[in-house]
């Protein structure tokens, strides 16, 4: 907690900010520029014991084997419906859903992916959305309405996945702070 709070305090931004600009995505929160996940904050959080717990589980792993990980970003948001936000405009633009594997490059799993809770999150406050069982319509979820994938990265077309999304999406809430959620990288999701 006191890395996250010096981190932040050195960090200060709004979601549609030119800061968070120069970070990543003001529209989404996701960072990943300006060394971000190479902080102390993210390293404290991928090296925290109850974290790599979770990876170990998820991977079928012992305490002495190896664990390697990706850690491309991390999402920041603000809660618009905190009172040291009334009126501003610190919302980022939601349903964003997207699969973060393309079939046409990897059509098997290739891996899972995760989010640590640093404050608590319920249904007001919102948090990570997924499409559950989404990973068995892999292929026709990245191919659906002619998508045109940017590497691994798969955004769904309100359009032509707006229905399929909408019908099955589900909140992961609520979370508290240090809770880890994981899924399948072939999931659909958003924030």
């Amino acid at each position: 907690t006191v890395l996250f709070k010096s981190w932040r305090m050195s960090h200060p931004f709004l979601p549609r900010s030119p800061r968070l600009g120069a970070l990543g995505y003001p529209k989404t929160g996701v960072l990943t520029k300006g060394g971000v996940q190479q902080s102390d904050f993210l390293w404290f959080c991928r090296l925290h014991p109850g974290v790599q717990a979770c990876w170990r589980t998820v991977w079928g792993l012992r305490d002495d084997e190896g664990l390697v990980a990706s850690f491309d970003g991390c999402g920041a948001w603000r809660n618009p419906f905190h009172d040291a936000h009334a009126g501003s405009d610190v919302a980022t633009e939601g349903k964003w859903y997207h699969i973060d594997q393309a079939h046409a490059r990897t059509p098997e799993r290739i891996g899972y992916q995760g989010i640590v809770q640093i404050t608590a999150a319920d249904q007001a406050s919102g948090s990570l959305v997924v499409v559950p069982g989404s990973h068995r319509d892999y292929r026709a979820n990245c191919e659906r309405g002619g998508k045109k994938p940017r590497g691994n990265f798969v955004r769904m077309s309100p359009k032509a996945d707006g229905l399929y999304c909408a019908a099955r999406a589900r909140q992961v809430a609520p979370l508290a702070a240090g809770d880890v959620a994981t899924w399948d990288s072939r999931v659909v999701h958003c924030s």
